[in-house]
Parts: structure tokens; C-alpha cells; sequence
């Protein structure tokens, strides 16, 4: 199974093509550090997922800074989310221990 690896703006990305399809896999710092997490993959096809908008629509928030900060702090509030509706494509690998590149 060749591998492709390609890293744009310090982000590495390896690359497996197979008969079932094409895999991105892509390390992330929770999967590798947290306790909980670590030894863990996830597959999600992100061509069925679809971005909602959950609860609020985004608000602008003013005066947001500390009671005694000597600043002005104001920010974009909102809450967007992910939503992948078909679970038979999507998969959650416990005790992944190793990955041949």
C-alpha cells in the first residue's frame, strides 16, 4: 500500500489510496497526549458531513475584559458545529498502537 506524505504550512498529512477508497491521516495532539484518548482513531467521511448552526445565531459581544483590566475587549460570538448523519460510514478504533507509514 504506497503512502504519500505531503506537509503544507507544517501540517503533515499521510495519504493511503485503496480499492475501498482514499484515507487522510492526520496526528492531533488529543489522540497523543490525553490519556483518555490516546491509542484512538477516528474515521469520518467528510463527504456526507454538513455544517450546522446549533442553538444561537452569532451575536457581537461588547465589554467583555476583566473588571479591572485596563483594556476594551469586545468579540464575535457563535456556535457552529458538525453533523455527520450516516453512522455506518463513520468509525471509532479503540487500542491503535501503531501506524506503518
Amino acid at each position: 500500500m504506497p503512502t504519500n506524505i505531503e506537509e503544507t504550512y507544517g501540517i503533515r498529512v499521510h495519504t493511503w489510496e485503496t480499492v475501498h477508497g482514499i484515507v487522510h491521516f492526520k496526528q492531533h495532539p488529543l489522540f497523543t497526549t490525553h490519556p483518555l484518548w490516546q491509542q484512538t482513531m477516528i474515521f469520518l467521511d467528510m463527504a456526507s458531513g454538513k455544517k450546522r448552526r446549533h442553538m444561537m445565531p452569532t451575536i457581537f459581544r461588547t465589554n467583555v475584559q476583566e473588571d479591572d483590566a485596563d483594556l476594551r475587549k469586545d468579540f464575535f460570538h457563535g456556535d457552529i458545529g458538525g453533523q455527520w448523519p450516516h453512522g455506518e460510514t463513520d468509525r471509532i478504533l479503540f487500542g491503535v498502537d501503531k501506524f506503518a507509514a
